[in-house]
């Protein structure tokens, strides 16, 4: 050992290099001053030989001995170094995706073992330096017995614990040997350790007491630790997991309780474990890639990301400067199976770059497929460039991870960099050229294919194929992973599993040499049972579809090498036929020839959760604390079964011709061991003791499962204790299992009761609660109080989800919105409007749908309130109040109060499930609210905002988007309450970063009369004029990016916070010219030099004068192109002019200054 040591301090000091702030430092000299300043003095005091000394100068005696002993103390200073080296290789294994967590499990229990060596040393030492050995020399040694032992015994262990061992019969008579005395000594320390009371093992002297109690304490801190540890393995309390697992837990919950079909759950069952396999169930790269410098970012970025920017052919000609901007504009994702991505008809607003996986390219109609994209591919590059109609739509066929582009990201990077995109659109227009021949030519052929006596037809044989794959599918329906077929399968491979993990240990344990022949016969059931796995065999290797990654693979080939990589190897050495070697060792010995059928028991694991995904599916719902706390017991017992087989074992064929064991001293009537009334009786004749005396053999088995589950709970009442070395050495091993056992239960009920407490019913009380005490703090009404705790205790009762928007976000967002429209599709069809649109819009508006709950009586809002949302009855009844006092309104209320009051006139003020109202919002800029809406009943009503609107508007075409707000505005339920000849139309929606962050410039109606044209202002004229002219004829302006909407606020705060805004306007106006980023032109009053003031009065009087008259329309030649495809609508004249006047106030200063 110290050659050793001498030779690690020269690979130190010489060959091994080390790693110096990040840099690998090889260079000798270097090594050997960093070895010499660190670590060597220490290496070099634990590696001298010491003992040396004691070989020289003392003799080979009991004092030589201890001297040495002592000397060598200090080489326990390399403790340490074995610690780090315990992590490195820790670390080491868990960067080659080792699994750690077993490892750090060993090293646990080996670390508890070594203390409990140092210990079990140091209370042998209190006995054996207790006396002077030098006064029992020469003592009899022999078998004559004295008080409780020879003379020799008596003189070196009295008061001392081994004098109890040695009359409790623990230890021979003579005091036994070393061994003897070290084994009991550990049997004393280990369990003191792990804090298991098994009392046959005792301190006698204060000083052994006192020695024990210091040990005790430390023990307590071990069996924390080890509870600690094994905890949270088991419920994964120091990891991501964990909480990543609460949140599938709670999708799978809220499936379950919408009894939403088994497809979409098995859809959204394949992707969260996908997740998890390949992302550790992580969907924001961001958040771990924000936290590192800028400079580590983009080097992250550019090796992840770059290249698809690169390999794409239209941006071959930007510099590197502008693919390393759009490269960082990239945004990744991640998509489950039949996800879709491109939805054919959409507008196109980015473009995707696959990753990983495999898409296809469809049809509108779903029925051909035009091509087949894998990884390096890009589609959706329409969008970037041309604000168009999908012409495909792109659908998962795997699991895919892209990159998107975004058509705002692109034009705000080439932009800022001068970029001209006219030889760009060249490339890409020879593109989109080529792919839509190509589809075109594809789409004809396939169905020419189809037609009878083309060439095409006689080439292709379309029925054959047809043909070929319905029997191929019907063969393979039965064996599909979630048949029923299947299902019963494999729910009956756990259950004969289990069978044979019990039958099997209790068959050589506890079946007598008598009762083998009659145990014979039902051997035949286990050979049946055999033949069971060797079917499932042939069946896993040639016959069962499995589903990997989200896909289902049903090729013979992969179906074999799967298998081959998994479970191959254990099922056929599980189905080993070893019991055919009884014909040369004698049928005795069948049932220890069938152990080998225990390795079927690895695949327990595995067959848990096949029984829990089939429960899903049936509709018996098992949460996942649940589940572990179930699994942990299950655990439990089994291996309190194992070792209580194992523990009758050992005194049945280990200690048959040992007259003292654990079975013949457990003599519940006080008799002597071994006599009759004991477990078991010896024979002296025989020499031999007669197994259990009991005729059932029932009895042996309680007694023997009695003492391991004792010892396993940590109880250890001490009336059934070890009495041989190799029984001691047994409970000791049973003492760590359930040490681990123990801490298992523990963290799985810290699993359980973590989940009641942060998901559950508990959260919810808790946070009830919370919200109690707040109402309390802020004195709220009493009535305000009931709605907000009926709002919530409903809302519960429909998700039972405390943050759906944050457990829904790990799903993409296609599987988002067909869960939530398997939940709300009849809702979204009980409203006539909404169930005219399309399958994909009505996804996205269950999609952005919120629930409110209302009580009897409540106000959802009143007359004046601000909001932009519109609602939509689930159920229940509310009653529309108009105002009779129109003060209450603004302008825009004020122009349309007629048609509010025509709509009450047309469909009533009691709204019913399939009314919708709010829609007011749509239509003005102010959102002022121009009724009071009361809940008449418990009324549930989902809600959408108008961003929500105009972001799922923002996918639609012109004419598609015109005739959802028309829908909104004119009709409600299935009355039009609203002939005019009007239209609303939404101005052009502008993108921004945020996706859901969309913004459309909303323009009051107006009415079609004889009118009188005015000329859009020419590029001289004053940019106040023209943003006036834009204005007027509804062209957009870019909103103020500082102008956040109030979803809920009060009329007057708001008109006070207008007027303090337009007194510090007032104050503060810039000259004629100055005009904000938005748009918007303040003129100051007294600038009247200015050279075009004049001009900017007269028309202004000329717009304001056509307003009045009902004589104003754009021209034809009018039209804003900011535009673009969009349909401008004309305003109401009474709004207009009203607005005119206020907007010349702002540019004259006064109201008849022009």
């Amino acid at each position: 050992l110290d050659s050793c040591l001498l030779i690690d301090i020269y690979l130190n000091c010489f060959e091994f290099s080390y790693v110096y702030h990040g840099e690998l430092v090889a260079d000798k000299e270097h090594v050997m001053r960093h070895y010499i300043h660190g670590r060597f003095l220490l290496d070099m005091i634990t590696a001298c030989p010491y003992d040396l000394l004691c070989y020289y100068f003392l003799e080979n005696d009991s004092q030589g001995l201890f001297a040495l002993a002592l000397l060598r103390i200090p080489k326990l200073l390399r403790i340490g170094r074995a610690f780090e080296t315990f992590s490195s290789i820790s670390r080491s294994l868990e960067e080659n995706h080792v699994r750690v967590a077993p490892i750090h499990l060993v090293g646990l229990l080996l670390g508890v073992c070594f203390v409990a060596h140092w210990a079990a040393c140091g209370f042998f030492a209190f006995a054996r330096w207790k006396h002077d050995q030098s006064l029992c020399y020469g003592l009899d040694e022999g078998e004559s017995v004295e008080e409780w032992g020879n003379e020799y015994a008596q003189c070196m262990w009295i008061n001392t614990w081994i004098e109890k061992q040695i009359i409790n019969g623990k230890v021979p008579f003579d005091g036994g040997d070393v061994i003897q005395h070290y084994i009991r000594a550990f049997h004393w320390a280990l369990p003191t350790l792990v804090v298991v009371v098994i009392g046959d093992v005792v301190p006698i002297t204060s000083s052994e007491t006192l020695y024990a109690f210091i040990w005790m304490v430390v023990g307590v801190t071990i069996n924390a630790t080890i509870i600690g540890s094994i905890a949270n393995i088991v419920a994964n309390l120091e990891t991501d997991s964990a909480e990543y697992m609460k949140r599938v837990d709670a999708i799978k919950h809220f499936m379950h309780l919408h009894h939403v079909e088994l497809k979409l759950q098995d859809r959204v069952d394949q992707f969260t474990k996908y997740l998890w396999s390949t992302h550790g169930g992580v969907t924001n790269e961001g958040a771990f890639i924000g936290e590192l410098p800028s400079t580590l970012q983009m080097t992250i970025l550019h090796h992840t990301q770059l290249s698809h920017i690169k390999n794409c052919p239209f941006f071959d000609i930007c510099s590197i400067e502008i693919i390393k901007r759009l490269a960082m504009c990239l945004q990744p994702l991640v998509f489950s199976t039949e996800d879709v991505l491109i939805q054919y008809g959409d507008m196109g607003q980015e473009m995707f770059f696959l990753e990983k996986g495999t898409v296809e390219v469809v049809s509108g109609d779903g029925k051909t497929v035009f091509a087949t994209l894998n990884r390096g591919s890009f589609f959706g590059e329409t969008g970037l460039f041309f604000k168009t109609k999908r012409s495909t739509t792109i659908r998962a066929i795997t699991f895919c991870e892209v990159f998107r582009l975004d058509k705002w990201d692109l034009d705000n990077e080439l932009r800022q960099c001068d970029f001209d995109l006219s030889c760009m659109l060249n490339i890409f227009t020879d593109i989109k050229n080529s792919n839509t021949r190509r589809n075109e030519a594809l789409a004809l052929n396939l169905s020419l294919s189809k037609k009878s006596g083309t060439k095409l037809n006689k080439i292709v044989d379309f029925k054959d194929i047809v043909t070929t794959d319905t029997s191929q599918k019907k063969v393979c329906e039965l064996f599909m992973p979630n048949s029923d077929f299947r299902a019963v399968w494999d729910i009956l491979g756990l259950l004969l599993t289990v069978y044979f993990a019990v039958s099997i240990p209790y068959r050589i344990a506890f079946i007598t040499d008598e009762a083998k022949e009659d145990s014979y016969p039902w051997l035949s059931v286990d050979f049946i049972i055999d033949i069971f796995f060797l079917a499932d065999v042939y069946f896993r290797y040639k016959m069962f579809p499995i589903i990997q990654n989200g896909s289902l693979i049903a090729d013979g080939d992969s179906i074999q090498r799967h298998y081959r990589g998994s479970w191959m190897f254990c099922d056929m050495l599980s189905c080993i036929p070893l019991e055919i070697m009884v014909l040369f060792y004698g049928k005795e010995y069948i049932f220890v020839f069938r152990l080998i059928h225990l390795f079927r028991i690895f695949r327990l694991a595995s067959y848990f959760k096949k029984a829990e995904h089939y429960l899903n599916l049936w509709n018996i719902r098992i949460s996942a604390a649940s589940n572990l706390l179930v699994t942990t017991f299950f655990y439990y017992i089994l291996i309190n079964h194992w070792c209580a087989c194992g523990w009758f074992i050992l005194h049945r064929y280990v200690e048959r011709d040992v007259e003292l064991t654990w079975a013949t001293s457990d003599c519940p009537g006080g008799q002597t061991a071994g006599t009759s009334g004991c477990l078991s009786v010896w024979n002296e004749t025989l020499g031999q003791h007669n197994v259990c005396d009991d005729e059932n053999i029932t009895r042996c088995y309680i007694r023997s499962f009695y003492f391991v589950i004792t010892t396993i709970s940590t109880v250890g009442y001490g009336d059934i204790s070890p009495v041989t070395e190799l029984e001691t050495l047994y409970e000791d091993v049973v003492v760590l299992i359930g040490a681990c056992i123990f801490a298992g239960i523990i963290g799985a009920f810290t699993a359980y009761l973590s989940h009641s407490d942060t998901s559950g019913h508990n959260a919810f009380e808790l946070k009830m609660q919370k919200l109690q005490e707040y109402m309390k703090y802020r004195n709220l009404p009493t009535t305000l109080q009931n709605e907000i705790l009926l709002h919530h205790q409903n809302k519960w009762q429909k998700t039972q989800i405390l943050d759906g928007r944050a457990v829904m976000s790990i799903l993409p967002v296609p599987l988002q919105m067909d869960l939530s429209f398997a939940v709300l599709e009849s809702v979204i069809m009980s409203v006539p409007i909404l169930s005219r649109r399309s399958r994909i819009v009505q996804k996205r508006l269950a999609h952005a749908l919120s629930l409110q709950v209302c009580s009897i009586d409540a106000i959802v809002y009143t007359v004046g309130d601000i909001g932009f949302d519109v609602y939509f009855i689930g159920s229940g009844l509310v009653k529309a109040h108009l105002p009779k006092d129109l003060s209450l309104l603004d302008a825009e209320g004020k122009a349309a109060a007629d048609r509010v009051r025509t709509k009450a006139d047309a469909i009533g003020t009691v709204y019913r499930p399939g009314n919708h109202f709010g829609e007011s919002c749509l239509v003005g800029t102010s959102g002022v609210r121009q009724e009071t809406i009361v809940a008449k009943t418990i009324t549930e009503l989902y809600l959408i905002s108008k961003d929500d609107i105009d972001c799922i508007c923002s996918y639609m075409s012109a004419a598609d988007k015109k005739q959802l707000y028309n829908d909104l505005i004119k009709r409600n339920g299935s009355t039009w309450h609203s002939f005019e000849e009007d239209t609303y139309e939404s101005g052009p929606i502008m993108r921004s970063p945020n996706r859901r962050s969309l913004v459309s410039s909303s323009s009051p109606t107006r009415v079609k009369s004889k009118t009188m044209r005015i000329p859009k202002p020419s590029s001289g004229e004053s940019k106040g004029v023209d943003i006036l002219w834009k204005k007027a004829h509804n062209a957009y302006i870019p909103p103020k990016k500082e102008k956040v909407r109030l979803r809920s606020f009060s009329a007057q705060a708001s008109k006070e916070a207008m007027e303090k805004m337009a007194e510090q306007n007032y104050h503060h106006r810039p000259s004629v010219a100055s005009i904000s980023e938005e748009g918007d032109a303040d003129i100051n009053a007294n600038d009247s030099s200015t050279p075009r003031t004049k001009q900017t009065g007269e028309y202004i009087n000329q717009l304001l004068s056509a307003i009045q008259q009902g004589r104003f329309q754009v021209g034809e030649d009018d039209q804003d192109s900011e535009g673009g495809d969009e349909d401008e609508e004309p305003s109401t004249p009474e709004l207009q002019f009203s607005w005119m006047q206020e907007r010349r106030k702002s540019l004259t200063g006064s109201e008849d200054r022009q």
